[in-house]
């Protein structure tokens, strides 16, 4: 807490509410000023109230503080606050008795000058960033296993044919173009629409901040998507150069339900991108998330009606009730590998695969 009231005022407020404690330093902004920066920084851990601060001091406070790479909020309504609320990577002026300065200084207005303000906005934020992770997870895994397969099914069929095979199933690519954008189709509007109104979950408020430069696409995302993506791939082979369910299957028949079982290995796939962590289960909080289950049940009703009745446009046959069953269990199995994957990982204690920085909030009052 940095302000302009005199220390005993300053102590008692901190006490209060908690922020001075045995161990916390109060020092005055003349005491700080006459620190050098290494004494200063070494204080920094143990300093809790700055009072009879003069505007220097603040922003002095926010340098130091980014020079350890922490990321500063400042809050503040007077003029003597523009200063750090600038400097700030984050600046917040109170809209109500805020000054014109300090507004024009911060990045952030509170319309209501309520700090539950910022918490709420934090929360959303966070909520945001973890919501366009599960997305790109999502998308990562789709575009990988779909360029793959269209990549390596005629490749597959001419060295076949070199090699003097006969796998008819790769006499045709497994995905038609039409079947190839209503995968697409699917899974950039109604999947995106799905993870991107997922609701916040309270715990994400009790995770450390992320440090400044970690990566978006962190590697825990890199190593589901490919692992999950090499699964579709060879799923998707394998039913393709074989007859896995004994008799013979017609062309027509076989291309129906390999684009039918793709599409639905990708909704149960979109189960496993709402966890971008590994120590976190794809199916906590799922049912809060009426949304998602919606969009994704949706997807499942249209999949069916165009296999079942879209002959003429994607190129497909009605299946019979033993190769739904078959479709399903395929489903079951990438939700249960993710899940395996997952744990396996957090045994590992991976988390996530990106570097943490402990929190830093300075908060500035007249």
């Amino acid at each position: 807490m940095v302000t302009g009231d005199s220390t005993n005022t300053a102590r008692v407020i901190g006490e209060l509410i908690g922020l001075v404690g045995p161990d916390s330093e109060v020092v005055t902004g003349e005491e700080f000023a006459q620190m050098s920066d290494q004494r200063a920084l070494a204080l920094l851990p143990r300093l809790k109230v700055l009072a009879r601060s003069d505007p220097e001091h603040k922003q002095r406070l926010v340098k130091l503080l980014q020079a350890q790479g922490h990321v500063v909020a400042v809050t503040g309504d007077g003029t003597n606050d523009a200063l750090a609320l600038k400097r700030a990577d984050v600046g917040i002026a109170m809209g109500l008795r805020g000054t014109d300065i300090a507004k024009e200084a911060s990045d952030i207005i509170l319309t209501d000058d309520n700090f539950g303000s910022i918490l709420r906005a934090v929360h959303w934020g966070r909520t945001l960033f973890e919501n366009i992770q599960k997305f790109i997870q999502f998308q990562l895994t789709v575009n990988v296993s779909a360029l793959a397969i269209a990549f390596l099914s005629p490749l597959l069929a001419v060295l076949a044919r070199f090699a003097g095979i006969t796998w008819a199933g790769f006499s045709q690519l497994p995905l038609t173009v039409l079947q190839l954008l209503w995968v697409n189709l699917i899974m950039d509007t109604l999947a995106a629409l799905a993870l991107a109104l997922e609701p916040p979950r309270p715990e994400v408020m009790q995770e450390p901040p992320l440090r400044r430069g970690a990566p978006f696409v962190t590697r825990s995302m890199l190593e589901t998507s490919l692992f999950m993506g090499g699964y579709f791939v060879l799923v998707t082979l394998v039913m393709q150069a074989t007859d896995y369910l004994g008799a013979p299957w017609s062309p027509a028949y076989k291309a129906s339900f390999l684009f039918t079982a793709y599409v639905f290995m990708q909704v149960s796939n979109s189960f496993n991108a709402r966890s971008v962590r590994p120590e976190r289960s794809a199916f906590r909080g799922v049912l809060q998330s009426k949304m998602f289950l919606a969009t994704e049940g949706s997807i499942v009703v249209l999949q069916i009606l165009f296999t079942t009745f879209g002959g003429r446009i994607f190129s497909t046959v009605p299946l019979a009730l033993s190769s739904w069953l078959v479709i399903l269990l395929i489903g079951i199995s990438v939700l249960a590998l993710g899940e395996a994957f997952r744990w396996v990982r957090s045994r590992k204690g991976d988390a996530a695969g990106a570097s943490i920085a402990s929190p830093r909030t300075l908060r500035v009052g007249a």
